[in-house]
């Protein structure tokens, strides 16, 4: 090829570099042409495949505020999804006769416990309501009903004397914690039972010593402080010999008292130690004073089969909280 020839090739192909490389730009900044088409082919395309949406249903497992929130999907398949402040809870099993809707928030965390059915029109019925380890926090009980099967009026559980105070001692709700109990008696089928204490209350190291001032059916636990030696050991043998003799609760009377007109030492201690005031204003302030025992005296007798029965507990909602079957 001459000179000529390879000069005019050689401006040919510049000229054409120059108009594409114009051409580019122009595409580019106009968002046009081959590189705009391209783009746009991309951009177009259908996203990835991604989960369907969750939709949420709350399901209520009784009447208290706790929920556990299920998701489904498209499917219908379930993902468990718990509320903020609710761990997932397993539905309760609800006794025969009964549904979900109709168990107390309290459902299994109180039990009906050592029923004691009638043998005779005027023998004593009793039962007990105990925590169970699921209670968390205090509860109170009174107000709750107590019914059976067989039949009758149910009985209410009313109020005690927590901390008893001789002369000012008022009955209140009685509240009970895990590790408490509360013992409920049942007496005569055709009378009313009343005991001369008159109240219910909730036991005390020092509550053995009312059994010498009121009867009662059953009689109060005996567990009064046992007074030590070395606080009477001062005094005469005489009157050693009586203290020692007195058993747990028991106090001296006002006769053996007075046989030691000429010990005032000895007196005044069989005075001041022994009896239900006494033993409180020594005591009271000790960490396991009170028991955690609550007695309480129905003027009725629990209306039990004497054979087989079914006891049921219900809230103050009539919600059923335990049952008992014997």
């Amino acid at each position: 090829m001459s000179s000529v020839g390879v000069i005019a090739v050689v401006v040919i192909v510049g000229i054409l570099g120059v108009a594409i490389y114009a051409g580019v730009q122009e595409a580019r900044d106009s968002g046009g042409g081959v590189i705009s088409i391209l783009r746009e082919g991309y951009v177009n395309q259908a996203p990835p495949s991604r989960p369907s949406p969750k939709s949420s249903v709350t399901v209520r497992t009784s009447k208290s505020d706790s929920r556990t929130t299920q998701s489904q999907d498209d499917s219908g398949s379930s993902v468990s999804d718990s509320e903020p402040d609710s761990s997932t809870l397993k539905l309760p099993t609800p006794p025969s006769g009964f549904v979900v809707d109709e168990l107390s928030p309290f459902f299994d965390q109180v039990r009906l416990s050592s029923v004691q059915r009638p043998r005779s029109a005027y023998s004593r019925t009793s039962l007990r309501l105990v925590p169970s380890t699921k209670l968390k926090d205090s509860i109170n009980v009174t107000g709750w009903t107590i019914k059976t099967q067989s039949g009758g009026d149910g009985i209410s559980v009313p109020q005690a004397i927590e901390d008893y105070i001789p002369g000012s001692s008022r009955e209140k709700d009685i509240v009970i914690e895990r590790g408490e109990s509360v013992y409920v008696y049942g007496h005569y089928e055709f009378d009313e039972y009343q005991h001369l204490f008159g109240k219910n209350i909730q036991l005390n190291k020092c509550t053995g010593y009312l059994n010498n001032l009121y009867e009662f059916d059953p009689a109060l636990s005996k567990s009064c402080p046992r007074v030590s030696k070395d606080d009477y050991a001062p005094f005469s043998s005489e009157c050693r010999s009586l203290i020692s003799s007195l058993r747990t609760c028991e106090e001296p009377t006002s006769q053996e008292i007075n046989s030691f007109i000429y010990d005032s030492a000895c007196q005044s201690f069989l005075r001041d130690w022994f009896g239900y005031g006494n033993c409180y204003k020594q005591y009271r302030g000790e960490d396991n004073f009170f028991s955690g025992k609550w007695y309480v005296w129905l003027e009725k007798r629990i209306p039990l089969d004497e054979d087989h029965d079914r006891v049921f507990l219900f809230d103050r909602e009539g919600l059923l909280v335990d049952e008992y079957t014997y």
